[in-house]
């Protein structure tokens, strides 16, 4: 399948161009000893450039193996080929005595620094460009916005540390009152409990208790911890002890 080959030893390595019928190449290269950053290869006949279409990379060792089929590169004979760096600074070249600089600005292969300022300057200049820097311009700025509003809400949503609530009064530490069914029942927000089956089962004589702050009433039942649960459906959320007996209370608003 080829018909031409091409070795070009290079100072650490060499490249071999290997021309193949359908008119494209294969192109070979083995470096050493170069330091880590990218690289482009020229090659050359008398008279043309070629530029890879690709930047080269050597490894952590400053190595390279590279081996690609490329199209057409529009030179019959390769004598002569080149790593440049970004600055156009030869790294490696190898050869004929080729003076590869005038053929490259000659066949318009590579362009001055001068040229390239003056063709990013008409690009700025460009209404099309500017037009679309603008739009570029405003789409980032709409996408910043979201972003901003999307953090927002995602703040918001986020559950907030609970602040620690002022610890209420325990009924342990009020105040409380030997009180019975006809002082119960004298009472105008607690009268109704007077007649409530789990108040009158376990009430004897001074048997129940009362206490007050400024917003509750906390009525005492005398129980066991097995009568929680009937306590409990009747309104009694909470038991506790007092004086080694068991209670069930209620706290009712004034």
């Amino acid at each position: 399948m080829m018909y031409k080959r091409f070795l070009i030893p290079l100072k650490g390595g060499r490249c071999l161009v290997e021309k193949l019928q359908n008119g494209g190449a294969r192109v070979s290269l083995a470096m050493r000893g170069l330091a880590r950053r990218p690289l482009d290869l020229w090659l050359f006949d008398e008279t043309n450039a070629y530029r890879f279409p690709q930047k080269l990379y050597p490894d952590k060792s400053g190595n390279m193996l590279y081996r690609q089929d490329v199209r057409d590169m529009g030179l019959e004979t390769v004598t002569c080929a080149c790593l440049l760096d970004e600055e156009l600074q030869p790294v490696a070249e190898g050869g004929k005595n080729t003076d590869w600089r005038s053929i490259m600005l000659n066949a318009g292969s590579v362009q001055t620094k001068t040229q390239t300022e003056t063709e990013e300057t008409a690009e700025e200049n460009c209404p099309e460009t500017a037009e679309t820097a603008a739009a570029e311009d405003a789409e980032r700025e709409i996408k910043n916005e979201v972003k901003k509003l999307v953090s927002e809400l995602d703040e918001q949503l986020r559950p907030q540390p609970q602040k620690p609530c002022a610890k209420p009064p325990l009924p342990c530490e009020l105040d409380w009152q030997d009180i019975d069914l006809k002082q119960l029942a004298a009472n105008k927000r607690l009268w109704k409990y007077a007649r409530n089956p789990f108040v009158t089962s376990h009430c004897r004589d001074k048997g129940l208790l009362l206490a007050e702050n400024d917003k509750f009433y906390f009525l005492g039942v005398p129980c066991d911890k097995a009568d929680r649960l009937s306590g409990c459906s009747q309104g009694f959320r909470i038991f506790t002890d007092k004086d080694g007996k068991g209670f069930c209370i209620l706290k009712c608003e004034k």
